[in-house]
């Protein structure tokens, strides 16, 4: 039960399991999907209690212990908290366009840098609410632009586009590693908004299909079967190590 709620903590972690969180609307209230390292963390630690009990040398007992206390040593700062919260209510809100204003100063470490900008950011989040597009201010003279976004989740958009001129199209999305962009179904350069943040693409006139897409990068696969390899040797010295001890 308790190797079940572990696997199911580090998937839904994981981008493989958007799927599952787009099926399962009850998961938006988690919010983040690193929230579900937190049980994982729980069993994972009371797995490696179990596993260093069956250790029968002393010196392996020993070494063990040493790369927690070191694990715990190098870690301590994580366990103090920046500061004290003593009135909860600023926090609760419903309003979409306070929730994406406050939600980024919250969450700093997780955008680009110019977007932990606070004025920068409640200035373009009253001008654009997501999902929006728009010119690039230097282009965008009395030029016409049709946007119509077609589909939209946490890992794609859609948008049929239509311009009078060539154009540099801003789009809502911080321009994160793994993002890619599709012209007419053609792989085109994404274009880093200096002052924001955000993805460019540069757009020719005419009605064009756009499609911004969040896949995994070489690094992200990596990770992946390293966590995934790791995780599987250590069940199975698991399983070995408690045959031994039945024998």
């Amino acid at each position: 039960m308790a190797a079940s709620i572990t696997l199911m903590s580090l998937f839904l972690s994981i981008g493989k399991s958007l799927q599952l969180w787009e099926s399962l609307k009850i998961l938006a209230f988690v919010q983040f999907p690193w929230r579900w390292l937190g049980s994982a963390s729980f069993f994972l630690a009371m797995f490696s209690a179990i596993g260093s009990g069956l250790l029968k040398k002393n010196l392996w007992k020993k070494i063990t212990l040493g790369f927690l206390f070191l694990a715990f040593f190098f870690n301590a700062g994580f366990f103090k908290a920046e500061k004290t919260i003593t009135d909860n209510n600023v926090f609760y809100y419903s309003d979409p366009q306070l929730i994406r204003s406050e939600m980024s100063k919250t969450l700093p470490d997780y955008i680009p840098q110019q977007m932990a900008v606070e004025e920068i950011l409640q200035d373009y989040n009253k001008k654009y609410p997501e999902p929006a597009i728009w010119l690039d201010q230097d282009l965008a003279n009395e030029q016409t632009l049709v946007g119509q976004v077609l589909k939209s989740n946490n890992q794609s958009q859609t948008w049929k586009i239509s311009s009078s001129e060539e154009n540099l199209i801003n789009f809502k999305i911080a321009n994160f590693t793994g993002w890619t962009a599709d012209l007419d179904n053609k792989e085109t350069k994404i274009i880093e908004n200096p002052e924001l943040g955000n993805i460019q693409l540069l757009v020719p006139a005419g009605e064009h299909l756009v499609k911004l897409s969040f896949r995994e990068n070489n690094l992200h696969l990596l990770s992946n079967y390293i966590s995934l390899a790791a995780l599987s040797i250590f069940i199975l010295w698991l399983i070995l190590s408690k045959n031994k001890s039945t024998n």
